[in-house]
């Protein structure tokens, strides 16, 4: 199976779906990460260009979590959902030929987060797309607002490499970011009966698609 986590920056598919991913690695599918926007001009981290360390923090989490990662042009704050962005992201991602794509859920605090995940919708809902869809969710209560998951993945034997990703995310200071989603790992796993999980919400435009998410709970 082929799975592609579409966020706005590095950190946010590690944040969201390192548990996820971790689990598909393991089960032995192919996962890539597309990073819309790696950079604000003009700003640095330790002494260098933001664009060379996030960029570099954003393969080293890859490695970790033994998956692929593109990174788009985009600068902060200029993804807009207007449709030559639309095309351009339905490139992208048609070019994988993804099984699923899970991307940011759209009522969220920050703008990028917003646009990405409309336009991982607009391009879902595109008839050239044939892959099953699901957002997930970031920071909640303070960047994801009102998310009610469809599905829960039981995270608890892949929370440690899901730390060790987000580690890798210095100029964010992951550590700080990990203990966020930890909240929302235990909240999540006694929604669910585990000791942590992430949740995610599935779209399904036809009422057809089949309920993915929770054969990557069993062995």
């Amino acid at each position: 199976m082929r799975i592609v986590v579409l966020g706005a920056h590095p950190d946010d598919p590690e944040s969201g779906c390192g548990g996820l991913t971790a689990n598909a690695v393991r089960r032995g599918h192919e996962v890539c990460f597309v990073h819309a926007t790696a950079f604000r001009a003009g700003r640095q981290f330790f002494g260098r260009p933001e664009r060379e360390v996030r960029t570099e923090e954003a393969k080293a989490a890859a490695v970790v979590l033994g998956v692929d990662a593109e990174i788009l042009d985009y600068a902060h704050g200029t993804i807009h959902a207007h449709p030559e962005n639309v095309a351009r992201f339905k490139r992208v991602l048609l070019a994988r030929q993804p099984d699923v794509v899970i991307a940011h859920w759209p009522v969220d605090t920050h703008p990028d987060h917003r646009c990405i995940g409309t336009i991982a919708l607009s391009v879902y809902l595109d008839p050239e797309a044939q892959f099953d869809f699901y957002f997930f969710e970031v920071m909640t209560g303070q960047q994801s607002l009102h998310f009610h998951p469809t599905h829960y993945v039981d995270i608890s034997d892949v929370a440690e490499i899901k730390h060790r990703a987000l580690l890798c995310h210095r100029s964010q200071n992951g550590e700080e970011v990990w203990q966020s989603h930890e909240v929302m790992h235990r909240l999540r796993g006694n929604e669910c009966g585990a000791e942590r999980a992430e949740a995610y919400i599935r779209v399904d435009r036809k009422k057809t698609v089949k309920a993915l998410l929770p054969m990557w709970n069993e062995e």
